[in-house]
């Protein structure tokens, strides 16, 4: 997992063990509340790792993490960057308001599209040769063919060589589908055999040959005859479908189908440790100037100033009310915005439980807040 931050440094985590790969500082430094978008993209294998800066996106590969080549083609920051499927285009937008998509063998732009706004997200068609664009104020484009006729399509897959695990899986496959036939042979064989046999008695071979006893009899049979004249099967047990069951091993009811089912165990999955709670869009505890939350409405903040805690509320639409300031006495944690009000929690401790304030923005009782 590769993560950037504003702290200017690109990180690459280890998920397994949650450990870190790598940290170099590759971006500006930028303030907790900053826009500017540093998004990087793997390859489909991978193998190389596309990241933005300063006018080019530095292409790295994976364990050396060293630039095998930069694309260049901004006239300003690079924002976002996003391999096709097949990892042979790269496209990317930057603070130019401009999409380049670079073919990799010869690093060179071959399609670029001008918009009216920054872009913010980029996706390409996982079977078609397009690529979606995510404009600034939620506006969306596809641009269709970005990647001109007379070049490879930007999904074609790409031949993966087999190894020697695949060998195997295939030598196997193929062992076991020329044993198949031979057991299916030998099972007719027997087969015959026991029909001339029935000839020979006939009478009793046509006395209720339907009833279940007169079937588990003729099986029982075929395992002795091949068990006895050390057929292949002498001592083993076929893998096929249709291997004779053994009667001798089994009781009267498990005989006759009515046997009671054994009780089956598992093992229970070890849970792992819980992560303490947050809320999606907030900036981490311990910060003297965080996010309780970022939406389309607005903006929670917690300050900690030396003497007291603050709340902040701002609205992206001004009209709609105006900025909201108190004081924190909860040390609250966690908050919800809407249009109509904003809920708050502080989280428990030894002094007492957790505590949960709403402040509505509009009503017409004198005490509308409750705690």
């Amino acid at each position: 997992l590769a993560s950037s931050g504003g702290d200017g440094m690109m990180r690459v985590w280890k998920i397994r063990d949650r450990s870190t790969v790598i940290a170099m500082p590759r971006f500006p430094t930028t303030s907790a509340d900053s826009l500017q978008l540093l998004r990087m993209s793997w390859s489909f294998d991978g193998k190389y790792l596309a990241v933005p800066g300063d006018k080019v996106v530095s292409v790295l590969k994976r364990g050396e993490w060293k630039s095998v080549c930069e694309l260049k083609g901004h006239t300003a920051n690079t924002t976002i960057t996003a391999f096709s499927p097949n990892a042979k285009y790269i496209a990317t937008t930057g603070e130019d308001n401009r999409v380049n998509v670079f073919d990799m063998s010869s690093q060179e732009v071959i399609g670029y599209i001008d918009l009216e706004t920054q872009a913010t997200g980029i996706s390409w068609g996982t079977s078609s040769n397009t690529l979606a664009i995510l404009e600034q104020f939620g506006h969306m484009r596809q641009w269709m063919s970005p990647i001109p006729e007379h070049m490879p399509p930007p999904f074609e897959a790409i031949a993966s060589k087999p190894t020697e695990e695949t060998k195997i899986d295939e030598e196997k496959k193929e062992d076991e589908t020329k044993a198949a036939p031979q057991q299916t042979s030998e099972l007719e064989q027997l087969g015959d055999n026991e029909d001339s046999d029935d000839d020979d008695n006939n009478m009793e071979a046509n006395h209720d040959e339907s009833s279940p006893k007169r079937k588990r009899k003729r099986l029982k049979k075929i395992a002795d005859d091949d068990d006895e004249e050390g057929g292949p099967n002498k001592g083993k047990r076929s893998k096929g479908r249709s291997t004779p069951l053994n009667f001798d091993d089994m009781d009267e009811d498990e005989k006759m189908g009515h046997g009671t089912p054994q009780p089956q165990t598992f093992t229970p999955v070890p849970m792992g440790q819980v992560q303490p709670a947050f809320q999606p869009s907030s900036t981490p505890i311990g910060l003297q100037r965080r996010y309780l939350v970022w939406n389309a409405v607005g903006i929670i903040i917690s300050r900690q100033e030396q003497t007291h805690s603050a709340i902040q509320i701002d609205f992206h639409d001004a009209s709609l009310h105006r900025p909201v300031r108190f004081l924190d006495r909860y040390n609250y944690v966690v908050a919800a915005l809407s249009s109509t009000g904003a809920i708050f929690a502080s989280a428990d401790s030894e002094n007492g439980p957790s505590t949960i304030f709403y402040k509505p923005f509009e009503t017409w009782g004198n005490k509308s807040e409750w705690l």
